[in-house]
């Protein structure tokens, strides 16, 4: 098979591996044209060059060998396929051109740059154009090869390519044996890749609606139940009737809480009945301690009435609450 069979061959098996990625990306890409179904699937360019060295190689050229090339390039998932124009070259007399075609997969490390690995195939022909050579001064022939390397977005449309390739069994024509010989060629390369139609290459973000949190003053109130007389014992009743208390306090964002515990007294008998009132005080607050309100938030006060006749709607706790609470106002 002669160099320009080759390139035809390689040419239409890249072009149908293409068709096929694209086709399994977006099944209705039918109904757009040829240029627009590109455009949709990330079309790319890329133009680049580097240094290249054969391994193993006994013979160290003075001259050394550069590369020039230029791809196209298709963003599909998972892989990007690319494939262009591929040249080596001493300046000497010694030359490789051919067709570059690669399928590549990137991982993103960051919303600007990633890594990729892929491997590719080189469809190219050789020339060593020395006049003492008896062999022919063309070969050609198919290279596979492996490549990796990293990318960063320098803007929106341009990425900057750091890659490594190696080429195995490249056909050359040894100068020094003159004879055909088959090499592996290594090469590190440094490329522009350019995205004239992208809209966006980073992925949307949704939109937050941020609400500033409104703070509303909230005031509460509850009376317990009657006690007994010379009683500071929480009935069922007051432990019901607190315990509901205490849900919608601590539902607040910061609150203060006055617990006032109160009772009657006859006026030989005060001091022992504000101890009792502060008695009474100090259990409903140990309640609501206990179902979750924060004690460095709590103050204890005493009401004693003092009068001649029993007074019994002075044997209750009062509590109140003084907060503020987040309101939603969307």
């Amino acid at each position: 098979m002669n160099y320009k069979k080759t390139m035809l061959l390689a040419l239409s098996v890249l072009i149908a591996n293409s068709a096929f990625a694209i086709e399994a990306q977006q099944s209705d890409e039918n109904e757009k044209g040829v240029i627009e179904t590109l455009i949709s699937n990330g079309l790319y360019f890329q133009v680049g060059g580097g240094l290249a060295q054969f391994k193993d190689d006994p013979y160290k050229n003075d001259n050394d060998i550069t590369s020039l090339k230029y791809n196209i390039g298709i963003s599909t998932q998972p892989f990007n396929f690319e494939f262009g124009y591929l040249s080596f070259s001493d300046g000497d007399g010694f030359s490789i051109k051919g067709l570059d075609v690669l399928a590549k997969h990137k991982w993103s490390l960051s919303r600007d740059g990633g890594l990729f690995a892929g491997a590719g195939g080189y469809f190219y022909n050789a020339e060593m154009n020395k006049q003492f050579l008896d062999s022919p001064p063309e070969t050609s022939g198919v290279s596979p090869y492996l490549s990796v390397g990293g990318y960063y977005a320098l803007s929106e449309y341009i990425d900057v390519s750091l890659q490594f390739d190696s080429f195995f069994n490249v056909s050359v024509i040894d100068q020094y044996y003159d004879k055909k010989d088959s090499k592996q060629l290594n090469q590190v390369s440094l490329s522009l890749i350019l995205h004239p139609w992208s809209n966006s290459r980073y992925d949307a973000q949704p939109i937050e609606f941020i609400e500033e949190p409104v703070k509303q003053e909230v005031k509460l109130g509850q009376n317990s139940a009657e006690y007994s007389y010379d009683d500071a014992t929480l009935s069922a009743e007051m432990k019901e009737q607190l315990t509901q208390f205490a849900i919608k306090v601590t539902e607040l964002e910061s609150y203060d809480v006055v617990v006032i515990g109160g009772a009657d007294s006859k006026p030989g008998f005060v001091e022992y009945n504000t101890r009792l009132a502060r008695k009474r005080a100090k259990r409903v607050a140990d309640f609501l301690i206990l179902h979750g309100v924060d004690e460095r938030n709590i103050h204890l006060e005493t009401s004693v009435v003092e009068k001649e006749e029993s007074d019994q709607d002075a044997r209750k706790v009062e509590i109140a609450v003084k907060g503020t609470k987040v309101v939603n106002t969307y």
